[in-house]
């Protein structure tokens, strides 16, 4: 069994023309170069815009990975890393009042923190719950976080889900397919859905959603897809 290993890794974007501001649409990535070579991965950050030139990426160690390995091996406080970006379609859509759900594997719940953090600046007041999902209880991370970020939004809900837990988890238990299955076959809301994580949970998800009678074009999706060691 492999732990993921997540964590913070923000830093400050120093421009080359000195300014600092960040300007993003939620759910897009960005380009980070591991120092001295051509390598880059693709990552989305979990902040909104800002004027304090932050990017924060959640990021999982693989091991063998190329940006695993600098990170975990070569990586200093202070050290520039070349950014490119923003750059993906996946964000948020305008849609009335319509409540929207977030559905997340693993680090996918970057873009998804960055959308819901984008309503949550903006005052945007549609009901909205993240579906946060994982295979074991080790593996949740950002827990404390998500619970801070409900209680600050009296229109979010955080549902954790964990697939495979033991009778001591007081999240939900189930995988966060079936749990979103449940949620649609119990209500009448036919919601906006955003979709990001692994592939194999976003089809899944994606099949519950068409089920449930959603409308194509109501179904936002983005696949994180691991890279080559």
């Amino acid at each position: 069994m492999v732990v993921l290993d997540d964590y913070f890794f923000p830093s400050p974007l120093n421009r080359a023309d000195g300014e600092k501001q960040i300007k993003l649409d939620s759910g897009q990535y960005y380009d980070l170069q591991i120092p001295g070579t051509e390598i880059t991965r693709s990552y989305s950050p979990a902040n909104i815009s800002n004027n304090e030139g932050q990017l924060e990426f959640l990021i999982r160690l693989l091991d063998g990975g190329k940006f695993s390995s600098y990170l975990t091996q070569d990586a200093k406080l202070n050290q520039s890393i070349q950014v490119k970006g923003p750059s993906g379609v996946f964000g948020l859509k305008a849609d009335g009042f319509t409540p929207r759900y977030f559905v997340a594997g693993g680090t996918g719940l970057a873009p998804i923190l960055s959308m819901v953090r984008f309503m949550k600046e903006w005052g945007e007041p549609q009901p909205c719950c993240i579906y946060f999902g994982s295979t074991f209880e080790e593996e949740v991370f950002y827990a404390e976080e998500l619970k801070q970020l409900a209680s600050e939004m009296d229109n979010l809900t955080v549902k954790i889900c964990v697939w495979k837990a033991t009778d001591s988890w007081d999240g939900e238990k189930g995988s966060v397919v079936d749990i979103l299955k449940k949620d649609l076959q119990q209500s009448s809301t036919k919601p906006d859905l955003y979709l990001c994580g692994p592939p194999g949970m976003v089809d899944a998800t994606y099949g519950v959603c068409e089920e449930a009678g959603i409308s194509k074009d109501k179904i936002y999706l983005e696949k994180f897809l691991p890279s080559a060691a």
